[in-house]
């Protein structure tokens, strides 16, 4: 596994596959600051949240929490299925799991900041904001859940986030799902450019796209270093 090399900035170079899904032309910047933010996007079955927690629990502060943040609002057995497969993967690691699927701007004022947060994942969340149970599209809720994200990142200790790269396939979908992709690469954009450190899963192997921060340099540069905490 190698890192990616690039003249100017390594989340723009990951970020190039999804410029055809969106306007945004110009990465955002973020003020230097004493905390923690890592961006992992992945294909389906990647490893990514598997490699998520083993991030968190690395990232952790003893004796602040670590909170696994859950967004998906299960609609068949599928989802389920992958439910319990999460739990099971993360049993006796400690995590404190938080179930908020909306409002995220919430958690700050109920939770320790102090904590190391794992949110899984922003694809589900964008879901939940943008599609409504009378089967109206919320055309604006990437651009507000793109700010309120960028927000977390700036008020959380430590959070890592999950989405799912769901962009390479040459399909040509319905107008509702093709406006969800183009919402989530948005959101994504938005991610890569305000974290400190951006993840590609491809294979369960880890690609460091970006590692930016002083007080915590990625905590793994290669696979060797994925161990069971």
């Amino acid at each position: 596994m190698g890192t990616l090399v690039c003249e100017h900035d390594p989340a723009a170079c990951f970020c190039q596959r999804l410029r055809r899904f969106t306007k945004q032309d110009r990465l955002p910047k973020i003020r230097n600051r004493a905390m923690t933010s890592v961006f992992i996007s992945g294909g389906c079955k990647s490893g990514k949240s598997y490699h998520a927690q083993i991030l968190a629990k690395k990232l952790q502060q003893v004796p602040f929490p670590l909170y696994y943040w859950a967004t998906m609002v299960p609609g068949d057995d599928e989802d389920w299925q992958r439910i319990e497969k999460h739990r099971h993967d993360r049993k006796n690691w400690g995590f404190e799991t938080l179930e908020i699927s909306k409002n995220i701007l919430s958690v700050p004022e109920k939770y320790n900041v102090n904590g190391t947060f794992l949110l899984d994942s922003v694809t589900a969340l964008l879901a939940n904001e943008m599609f409504t149970e009378n089967g109206t599209i919320v055309a604006d809720a990437p651009q507000k859940l793109s700010h309120e994200l960028t927000l977390l990142v700036e008020r959380l200790n430590n959070i890592v986030f999950v989405s799912d790269f769901i962009y390479s396939d040459a399909y040509c979908y319905d107008a509702s799902t093709e406006e969800f992709r183009k919402g989530l690469a948005l959101i994504d954009r938005q991610l890569a450019g305000v974290c400190e450190t951006v993840l590609e899963l491809s294979g369960g192997m880890a690609i460091v796209h970006k590692s930016t921060t002083n007080r915590n340099p990625c905590p793994f540069h290669s696979v060797t270093d994925f161990e069971y905490p």
